[in-house]
């Protein structure tokens, strides 16, 4: 694999910033030299109970074959690799349904990175799209309701949440404390 951004997650980086907003990062489109990223990320999404939704995801990790078939198939309307501070950080995804998911590597959990991949990917989208999320899963539905997604159904299982038209900018404050 080449480039910085397809670098192993686990490998020594320098530090993370502290909160990321959309002009700090990048999206491009998902290939196949992803793929292995692109893996890691599902394993570490399995080992996270609050990531996957009981009834909609496998109960078990495929197997990287099984993984490599579902991407084979283009199911994605749109997929796009989160790049951060040069290296690959997360998926944005929109299916053929027009249902969108965002997963983020842990390591930059908690610093914003998710909203900001979020408003970025689905500003200029066609709309309306569906997102499922967890309900035990607080940071994706909060994400969710900071750029102005409106739920509309709720079990207690999972939280069923739409987005109408462009995103809200929640970035507004931070870009105007920055120098």
């Amino acid at each position: 694999m080449g480039g910085a951004e397809r670098d192993d997650p686990g490998a020594s980086q320098p530090p993370l910033r502290r909160v990321y907003t959309p002009e700090d990062i990048s999206l491009r489109p998902a290939s196949e030299d992803d793929w292995p990223f692109l893996y890691a990320l599902l394993e570490e999404r399995y080992a996270n109970e609050r990531s996957n939704i009981s009834g909609m995801a496998r109960a078990d990790l495929p197997s990287y074959e099984e993984h490599c078939a579902h991407l084979r198939a283009r199911p994605y309307r749109r997929q796009e690799i989160v790049v951060a501070d040069d290296r690959s950080a997360g998926l944005m995804y929109v299916t053929h349904d027009d249902v969108g998911g965002c997963f983020i590597l842990d390591a930059f959990a908690g610093r914003g990175l998710a909203l900001a991949a979020c408003f970025a990917f689905f500003s200029g989208e066609r709309f309306p799209i569906t997102a499922h999320f967890n309900a035990a899963h607080r940071a994706g539905w909060r994400t969710a309701d900071r750029l102005g997604w409106t739920l509309v159904r709720r079990e207690p299982h999972r939280l069923t949440y739409e987005l109408r038209g462009e995103p809200r900018d929640p970035f507004t404050r931070v870009r105007r404390r920055r120098p």
